[in-house]
């Protein structure tokens, strides 16, 4: 704005870079970790974690320091002159905007949209195209029996539609009060691993926590159909 405008703008003189960066920083906050769960729901599809979490953290860790350096530049020209109103109430905004412009985006993020994590949903799917729900509950409620309660690492003994999408792990579990048996295939390791279960269609998905999860994990999970859900811990 050229020294001769209106009055009610001369306040905003020699802030536009600042407003400038600021509006850089809302868009990282914001389209930062939706990018992030982009790729996140793209390494569901493949089966892969990929590279989601890894792009959030490195995303955070340069809006806090970008956050900052900003605040300090703020507070530094909020002791410095022109001592009026208008100046110190417009430094007083800088101060505080990063802390709230990072709050934002996470509620914007995190708190708004679907409950299951970007890749489970990714993930799912990955298990409609790929995995034979009908074959595997039909071999559960046959001849999967006999492998009740066992971990089974050797897959030559099982049928293709088990082992074809390659599980690092699978266990067979019994289900409470001889309702059945599940099967659960999981992939991964730390910092986080995932898993698809498989029962007979009236196997209900868990509630609450598991009491094998640990005191800084969390765990995840989605339905995909009666007796079928997957999860997500780390």
């Amino acid at each position: 704005m050229p020294p001769g405008g209106p009055s009610s703008y001369r306040w905003l003189a020699g802030c536009k870079s600042e407003v400038v960066i600021l509006g850089f920083f809302a868009a990282m906050a914001i389209g930062g970790p939706w990018f992030a769960g982009h790729l996140e729901y793209v390494g569901g599809t493949k089966n892969s974690h990929g590279d989601g979490f890894l792009v959030l953290m490195a995303v955070y860790g340069l809006l806090l320091l970008a956050g900052a350096g900003f605040t300090v530049h703020a507070i530094i020209q909020l002791i410095l002159p022109p001592y009026t109103c208008r100046h110190i109430l417009l430094r007083l905004a800088f101060v505080t905007a990063p802390a709230l412009i990072l709050v934002g985006g996470f509620i914007a993020n995190f708190r708004i949209g679907a409950p299951s994590s970007p890749f489970l949903r990714g993930f799912e799917r990955w298990v409609v195209r790929e995995v034979d729900i009908d074959a595997i509950q039909q071999w559960l409620a046959t001849e999967g029996r006999k492998y009740a309660g066992q971990s089974v690492r050797s897959r030559d003994e099982l049928p293709d539609f088990l082992v074809r999408f390659k599980p690092a792990y699978i266990r067979f579990r019994d289900l409470p009060a001889g309702t059945g048996l599940c099967v659960e295939f999981e992939w991964g390791g730390p910092p986080g691993h995932w898993a698809l279960i498989v029962g007979p269609p009236d196997m209900p998905m868990p509630e609450g926590d598991p009491p094998d999860l640990g005191p800084s994990e969390v765990e995840i999970r989605h339905p995909i159909r009666p007796g079928v859900y997957i999860r997500d811990r780390g």
